[in-house]
């Protein structure tokens, strides 16, 4: 707790803190100090030394060190762990490793963010699949979900053989309740992936925990890196079956034995990654999972929920009308103010009171990391409600 509070507003770790109030980390977030330093450590690595001759480290050797350190923060073991450029990417190397056939359904929802429906919708169009979308419900409250009823009641129709839903979605802020939704897939007979993205550094994930097939998640929100190290997860007993729908170089287990070339999948999880990685980014990934392993998701939970019941209280006096669940939050609070456009609100707080947010799904949406002060929460509620007054 104490290198929390040692981290929270600290202007050398969050260089951001001395320029904005920034609360946009499900969208993209600021780097770390750390992050920033080791990410110029690895270029003037690369650009001064011929090959990695005389360089201060095996970079390439650090990439398992990476892997491992992502495998402890999802409590999953790193053979399980490949490295992808980003969540769409990662969930269409799933899809394009299941075997569906005509007639078969996937339950996705109205809610999900287009990376995690597309590729669902391309396995369909490639196998004759269905995929059924849930519809986002909101109630008398103005708060909007995914009703784990519905989920449930489509996971028990004997032709549904996948189930893909984010963790957190993005518009609305719910937390799923993986837990049931895994039980019941488990029970049927029926595949689970979830879409991490929203949860992935800022909710304690625990894959061993829970009836889950896939997991995957992108670098650039939550966990605090630069883009283009997307992370997958495959629970182990899946990984042999599974064939890649790209594979190169090193998706196979004796890549230069030109004497007798044979296609022979790596039994490990790095069958999904076909060849080069993104290096640069994985060293900035590794960098900030450091940051969030010394700290704990679970103290970087409670702290985000504690700023978001804040802002949550403040609008709500405002008169806002609040879709994130009550019951289900997570790193984000959505909201509208009836009479006020989201997207003029989400532009005049950045142009006029240097606040940042964002606007998705028709909603205005304030989601803070850890670091972020309850001070900073207060001056974008005074913002907020000084483009309230005004109209």
């Amino acid at each position: 707790m104490e290198l929390l509070q040692n981290l929270v507003g600290n202007l050398h770790e969050f260089p951001v803190l001395a320029r904005r109030d920034y609360f946009n980390h499900s969208g993209i977030s600021p780097w770390p100090r750390r992050v920033i330093e080791r990410v110029e450590h690895f270029a003037r690595d690369f650009g001064e030394n011929l090959y990695m001759k005389g360089a201060s480290r095996n970079w390439f050797a650090h990439v398992d060190e990476v892997r491992a350190n992502v495998a402890r923060l999802i409590n999953a073991d790193a053979d399980e762990v490949a490295f992808v450029q980003n969540t769409g990417q990662g969930l269409s190397m799933v899809a394009g490793a299941m075997n569906l056939s005509a007639g078969d359904r996937i339950i996705c929802s109205t809610a999900e963010y287009p990376s995690n429906v597309y590729p669902w919708m391309a396995l369909a169009k490639a196998t004759g699949a269905e995929v059924v979308m849930i519809p986002e419900r909101v109630d008398e409250h103005g708060q909007a979900r995914v009703v784990l009823d519905d989920v449930l009641r489509e996971i028990s129709h004997r032709r549904t053989r996948l189930v893909a839903i984010s963790h957190v979605q993005w518009a609305s802020g719910q937390l799923t309740d993986l837990h049931s939704i895994g039980q019941a897939c488990h029970d049927f007979g029926v595949g689970f992936v979830v879409d991490a993205i929203q949860s992935m550094g800022v909710v304690p994930i625990n894959v061993k925990g829970l009836k889950v097939d896939a997991v995957v998640a992108g670098s650039h929100k939550w966990l605090l890196s630069p883009g283009g190290a997307g992370v997958l997860w495959m629970r182990k007993e899946l990984i042999a079956d599974a064939t890649p729908n790209h594979v190169g170089w090193n998706s196979v287990v004796e890549p230069f034995k030109w004497e007798q070339i044979r296609f022979d999948l790596r039994a490990d999880a790095q069958r999904f990654e076909p060849g080069t990685l993104p290096m640069t980014s994985i060293v900035g990934l590794g960098a900030a999972v450091e940051l969030l392993l010394e700290v704990g998701v679970a103290r970087v939970f409670e702290q985000v929920l504690d700023l978001n019941r804040l802002f949550r209280d403040g609008i709500k006096k405002l008169g806002a009308t609040v879709a994130t669940p009550s019951e289900a939050g997570a790193g984000s609070v959505c909201f509208t103010f009836a009479g006020h456009d989201p997207l003029e609100m989400y532009k005049r707080l950045a142009s006029e009171h240097n606040v940042e947010l964002a606007m998705r799904g028709g909603r205005v949406r304030f989601s803070p990391h850890f670091y972020n002060t309850k001070e900073q929460v207060e001056r974008a509620l005074a913002a907020v409600g000084a483009l309230v007054r005004k109209r």
